[in-house]
């Protein structure tokens, strides 16, 4: 019986500053997207040769994000990092207007009454 060979796990990698290009090639590429430093990338190439290429000035990397953005990064400005975590997809920020709320109706203070307490107390 012939035995498949075992398929290594991909390697993954992230950026070291924010602001990472993926490029649609390498150097002078169109920008595709945009990398920061919580950004998992994952390798589209072999695992041999994308470890050879992280960290050295003038290789790039084959990569996607996980959002299936695929292109490529300086491998010079990028680590390895660990996979993500299963089922849990990057969440974008998400951006609320805070509606003006009303406040509710003052209480009427009576003659005499103190309002507040400690120091800084007033008496009406």
């Amino acid at each position: 019986m012939r035995r498949r060979p075992r398929r290594r796990p991909p390697v993954y990698v992230r950026p070291i500053e924010s602001g990472l290009r993926i490029r649609e090639m390498p150097r002078d590429g169109k920008s595709v997207g945009m990398a920061h430093v919580t950004t998992v990338l994952r390798a589209l190439e072999p695992r041999e040769i994308a470890l050879d290429k992280i960290g050295v000035q003038g290789e790039w990397l084959h990569v996607a994000n996980q959002t299936g953005v695929e292109g490529y990064v300086a491998a010079w400005l990028v680590e390895e990092t660990e996979p993500p975590i299963p089922g849990r997809a990057p969440r974008r920020r998400q951006h609320h207007r805070h509606q003006p709320r009303s406040l509710p109706p003052a209480r009427h203070a009576h003659p005499g009454s103190v309002q507040g307490a400690g120091m800084g107390a007033l008496r009406l």
